[in-house]
């Protein structure tokens, strides 16, 4: 054990001092694939329960020699080399980049923004603050919602013109998602909308250490345009701490939503009625496959 050690060591230093001189000698002088020496290293280590570097014989505590320096170069190196094979890179990172630069085309220069206000605020801490949705309003292109994560929802009428906030008397806010199902005015447009804010609240983001202060309540519905809310089948308290992420329509039933939270997945086929968990997992983004609802590609979130 002790030659093993003594030559992952030899090893390591060599990768590390290396390293110091140029970027693209950052790899292990081997021909074993980080996989095969991580293998190695585990097996070795392996009976003797290593904890933070630190394993026990006969009652003493001992330090593993070289267990932290290989724990910081597999921690380096394990988002970075071939995830199939374990194979090193042998190029660096500004290689790459470089040969996608080169296999880009010209940028377009027809695309054009234009702000859609509002551009000025009478106070507040951070100014405008942030927009976490905008929902369209099918067939209507003057027509769309934007929620904030502490404003509420808004709506325009007149491609972004003027607006209308329509939750100033709701208990919680925030608004993390919305979908739009359109009426044949605005004002008979059924509105779905995710509650809270699915960064964990605007005092925290303010750098103020208050976590959830604005939690999310569960999904809202309106059926006239905003006018009114009621809750669903998919309530919380706010001293519950949830956070909600997503909503989904599904394109060929009305009835049927999805939506993500911080505690798992939720589907109601009943509008909004009643709810059914279907994963305890939590996820930050979800979209239907193309043209098949059946099928979600969710992303979620660690920590």
């Amino acid at each position: 054990m002790k030659r093993f050690i003594l030559t992952g060591l030899i090893l390591i230093i060599a990768m590390f001092t290396a390293s110091g001189q140029q970027l693209k000698l950052n790899v292990p002088p081997t021909d074993k694939n980080f996989y095969d020496i991580q293998k190695e290293f585990n097996d070795t280590w392996a009976p003797y329960n290593v904890v933070n570097g630190y394993y026990t014989e006969k009652g003493v505590l001992k330090k593993a020699p070289g267990w932290k320096l290989f724990k910081r170069w597999e921690y380096y190196w394990a988002n970075r080399v071939n995830p199939t094979t374990g194979a090193f890179p042998k190029t660096t990172a500004a290689d790459e980049y470089l040969k996608i630069q080169s296999k880009r085309s010209t940028r377009s220069s027809a695309g054009n923004w234009t702000s859609m206000g509002p551009s000025s605020s009478s106070g507040g801490y951070e100014g405008l603050g942030r927009i976490n949705c905008v929902a369209f309003r099918p067939g209507d292109d003057d027509a769309y919602y934007v929620g904030a994560p502490s404003g509420g929802l808004w709506k325009t009428t007149d491609n972004g013109g003027t607006w209308t906030v329509l939750t100033d008397d709701n208990a919680v806010l925030g608004v993390s998602d919305a979908v739009v199902i359109a009426g044949a005015t605005t004002a008979t447009d059924i509105i779905y909308i995710a509650t809270g804010d699915r960064d964990g609240g605007s005092m925290h983001t303010l750098g103020s250490g208050n976590w959830n202060d604005n939690n999310s309540i569960g999904v809202l519905k309106s059926t006239d345009g905003g006018a009114t809310w009621s809750t669903t089948g998919l309530s919380f308290a706010p001293s519950d701490k949830r956070r909600m992420n997503r909503l989904l329509l599904d394109p060929s039933d009305n009835n049927i939503l999805y939506a993500a939270t911080n505690i798992g997945v939720y589907k109601t086929t009943n509008a909004g009625v009643t709810w059914t968990q279907l994963t305890g997992n939590a996820y930050v983004d979800m979209h239907f496959k193309p043209g098949n609802s059946s099928v979600i590609y969710g992303s979620s979130r660690f920590g």
